[in-house]
């Protein structure tokens, strides 16, 4: 990723950091009878001062209920119980909050139209509280066209309901003197008049600002950018699957590897170690995100082997964008499990370096399985044509090759992935042509497994830890014994890896590699980036890799070890470079609407106000 792209997605990821956790529907209400209060008694110390306060208590108190209060309450009520009619249902805990969110307007500007109002005698405050309810109904079209499933005559209905109810208690308000002064007399029809001016220029404002907003991703992936706003929000609030409909749409077939190195105790696999060549992404549980937790589940249910996923060298290019091309790509690994061949002899790991890349590699029967890491350099993303032309360095000598990213240092947002032409890319291939030197003159000797697996599951998603947990592989050859240590978790950081290699070694082993599988479930959060030790006291980490590896050493047996490369296809997948284009089209459209949406807004509001208050007939 070129770093023009690195900064686009730097941009489109910290997004997620104004994403909310609503508050309870209690504390909602709560919120909305303290607000009513507030811009109620403002109201009257802007229009009498602040000296009868206490006298006028109880009209402060039924003014904040009935004029301001009420609106919220009944059109959230109203609409969560219309909802349920459609099938579409508004959450009440969200309707109470969008209530409230309008409150906020109404109050504000009720303030003004009080002080307005002790200014010029009564004049201009129906006018201010027509243009908040205006503003109200721009407010909740566009946050509901955003988040539910409606169409735009459904959002403008359900987003008439709070103004309309507003509109209407004006009328006793005047009637019951609440008001600590003398108002124009009302009109409903000049009401309704002006509030259907105002409205008509406000929609049409916004029906500009969708149009302008679509467009760029509808030229591009055919997809309206409106839509997968929605959609991103259905998943990332409700778990929503119908954004991989979509995505679908936006993507490609494609075919692709996946590694298996099985270690078998007589007829019975014990552990299977497997490198899918699929990006564990996009975010939160789309497509492939929750690739280890679906791989591990399925392969163990089906073969009885504990399962070790790793990190394939793959970008965002190849990230699954259903759940069903993951359980596909199971089945496809299942058919060729049978059919490994299996040694009872494997090497020790060795390490070369190249630059500031490590690489280590373990020679089983006629398999290589390698690894490589940049730490305490950022280790991120390597693309997939780097990582076969790696492969491709040893297949001279060694039928079968797997490679898995380490991707385990993290140090900056969006630290950018390894691509051909980049210097690193060299690095990695004559490390891998240093490493298929060693192993050529490596001994092989019998070997030991052993495997222990700690969920980690006192550990939330937000600290960082996936589904998976931890899980350790130990390997004895000849009395050398090694351990590959695998967190369910999108990288770690910087530091945290020496760490716990220098820990493990105080328990007889010889050399090891920490590895995470770059789960994105662990991302859906504010601000996405989530590594292993940012959450977690890394003390805490230490003491369950020292518990597990301990627990793996205890379970050391002899075993056969055999490896295969499997060709999975029919995979659905952003495709070439597609992840990078729509990264590049969302950023782009941020930064248009940065300048374009407050001008529409802005014009059409102002428009709304000039017109509605030139109708004459108070």
């Amino acid at each position: 990723m070129v770093d023009k792209e690195l900064e686009e997605e730097i941009k489109v990821i910290g997004l997620t950091k104004y994403l909310i956790n609503l508050p309870s529907p209690k504390l909602t209400v709560f919120l909305i009878l303290a607000v009513s209060f507030i811009a109620s008694l403002l109201g009257y110390c802007a229009m009498l001062g602040c000296s009868d306060i206490v006298a006028n208590l109880p009209n402060i108190l039924f003014l904040a209920l009935l004029y301001l209060a009420t609106p919220a309450f009944f059109s959230s009520i109203i609409n969560t119980m219309a909802s349920r009619f459609s099938r579409k249902e508004i959450i009440l805990k969200r309707s109470l909050f969008l209530s409230f969110f309008g409150l906020l307007i109404v109050s504000s500007l009720f303030v003004i139209a009080c002080l307005f109002s002790s200014f010029f005698n009564g004049k201009y405050f129906y006018d201010i509280m027509i243009f908040a309810y205006t503003i109200v109904l721009a407010e909740q079209v566009f946050i509901i066209m955003v988040t539910h499933p409606y169409n735009m005559l459904q959002t403008v209905m359900v987003s008439l309901v709070y103004p309309l109810i507003g509109i209407l208690v004006m009328k006793p308000v005047k009637f019951l003197s609440l008001l600590p002064m003398e108002i124009a007399a009302v009109n409903p029809i000049t009401i309704l008049l002006k509030f259907s001016i105002a409205t008509t220029v406000v929609l049409l404002g916004i029906w500009l600002f969708v149009y302008v907003v679509n467009a760029p991703m509808k030229r591009n992936f055919n997809v309206k950018s409106i839509e997968m706003a929605k959609l991103f929000l259905g998943h990332w609030y409700d778990y929503s699957s119908a954004i991989e409909d979509k995505l679908k749409q936006m993507g490609t077939k494609a075919k692709t590897w996946i590694g298996i190195l099985s270690f078998k105790k007589g007829s019975k696999l014990k552990v299977l170690l497997v490198t899918p060549y699929l990006h564990p992404g996009p975010f939160g549980e789309v497509g492939g995100s929750k690739l280890s937790k679906i791989f591990s589940d399925t392969l163990e249910e089906e073969t009885g082997a504990n399962v070790i996923v790793t990190h394939g060298t793959v970008t965002f290019d190849l990230n699954p964008l259903t759940t069903d091309s993951l359980y596909h790509s199971c089945e496809q690994v299942l058919e060729e499990i049978p059919k490994i061949k299996y040694s009872k002899s494997a090497s020790a790991m060795i390490r070369c370096r190249d630059g500031d890349l490590q690489m280590s590699g373990q020679l089983f029967g006629n398999t290589v399985f390698m690894t490589s890491t940049l730490s305490p350099k950022p280790t991120e993303d390597i693309d997939f044509a780097v990582g076969v032309a790696a492969m491709n360095e040893l297949k001279e000598s060694f039928p079968n090759a797997i490679y898995a990213d380490c991707h385990n240092c993290y140090h900056n947002a969006g630290d950018y992935a390894i691509l051909s032409a980049n210097p690193k890319f060299f690095n990695i291939l004559n490390a891998a042509r240093k490493l298929g030197k060693l192993l050529k003159r490596e001994k092989k000797r019998k070997i030991k497994a052993g495997y222990a697996h700690d969920p980690m599951s006192n550990y939330s998603l937000e600290e960082g830890i996936g589904p998976t947990g931890l899980r350790v592989l130990v390997l004895s050859v000849g009395g050398i014994k090694n351990a590959y240590i695998i967190f369910d978790a999108n990288n770690m950081e910087v530091g945290l890896r020496d760490r716990i290699i220098e820990a493990v070694r105080k328990l007889g082993i010889d050399d090891a590699e920490v590895m995470t599988t770059d789960s994105h479930i662990v991302n859906n959060l504010r601000g996405v980036e989530n590594p292993l030790g940012m959450k977690i006291d890394t003390d805490e980490i230490v003491n369950h890799v020292v518990d597990t590896v301990r627990r793996a050493l205890n379970d050391l047996e002899e075993v056969e070890v055999g490896g295969k490369t499997v060709e999975v296809s029919d995979i659905d997948v952003f495709g070439p470079q597609k992840a990078a284009e729509i990264v590049a089209t969302i950023d782009s459209l941020v930064s248009v609407m940065k300048i374009v949406g407050p001008i529409i807004f802005i014009s059409s509001l102002f428009l709304a106000f000039v017109l509605q208050t030139s109708v004459i007939g108070w």
